[in-house]
């Protein structure tokens, strides 16, 4: 009886890694029906809109720019450092154990037509929320130590992923805008993560791979102005928040439907 669990259960995992391999991104299909801004983004990883060119009016006269920008200025380093992970050393978090910010223009912000219109374009279908967060990010104490994300990495938890940013002011290398490597998701022209073949726990890069990318011109660093939103396929290389300023941000994650992982937004 145990021989024959066990070779079921050995068969199941085969079967779901099988149906892994022969997934496809629908590459083709979704470049066909994107805007010439969305096809950048499938094929870059990443986007840079104003807030004007979104929602059609000024981010000083927008009542939604505005709620958000107050919620996320309320977040602090004492009230997040007991949510458990590395990041608290240098990231406070909406998202977090007794963190009670309200976020009801983060909400406005996910589900306004406009943004989801977007959203709906890169993924060629319905999709699902991952998390919905305000970061604030310490400036850094040691310009020689990154710490957890701020390393070079790949989200691991599905083959097609779209993060987007929102600057509640100008980011730069000081305040530790991100960076990418060009073409590195899933897909794209230089894919890096041959899904499902690396281990979707993720981890860090090594600085001899990043170099192969460096010396061909393909990190891009995201500066950009205040109310700037920023559209990321994280599973590209990248890596962010490592600067000598604060920086605060909305941070928003997005995943196909098909990803296997919870979302934050669920207990378990």
């Amino acid at each position: 009886m145990n021989i024959i669990k066990k070779f079921i259960k050995k068969s199941i995992k085969g079967f779901n890694l099988y149906k892994k391999c022969c997934r496809s991104i629908n590459l083709k299909k979704r470049l066909k029906n994107a805007s010439p801004s969305i096809k950048d983004l499938v094929n870059n990883g990443f986007l840079i809109l104003k807030w004007e060119d979104v929602f059609n009016e000024s981010h000083k006269e927008s009542e939604l720019y505005k709620e958000m920008k107050n919620e996320a200025q309320k977040l602090n380093f004492t009230n997040t450092a007991s949510y458990g992970s590395l990041k608290t050393n240098y990231l406070a978090k909406k998202y977090a154990q007794f963190e009670s910010i309200k976020d009801g223009g983060l909400l406005k912000f996910c589900y306004s037509n406009e943004i989801a219109s977007l959203i709906y374009q890169f993924f060629n279908s319905s999709y699902q929320i991952m998390s919905l967060d305000y970061w604030r990010t310490r400036a850094a104490l040691d310009d020689k130590q990154r710490i957890a994300s701020q390393n070079w990495h790949t989200d691991p938890e599905d083959a097609l992923m779209l993060k987007i940013f929102v600057y509640f002011h100008k980011v730069s290398e000081k305040n530790g805008s991100t960076e990418i490597i060009k073409g590195t998701q899933v897909g794209g022209n230089n894919c890096f993560r041959k899904f499902p073949f690396k281990n979707l726990t993720g981890g860090y890069v090594k600085k001899s791979i990043i170099d192969r990318y460096e010396n061909k011109n393909l990190i891009s660093r995201l500066n950009a102005d205040e109310a700037s939103i920023l559209f990321i396929n994280t599973t590209a290389l990248h890596r962010g928040g490592y600067g000598i300023e604060e920086r605060l941000t909305a941070n928003l994650s997005f995943a196909s439907l098909m990803c296997e992982y919870v979302p934050r937004h669920i207990s378990t």
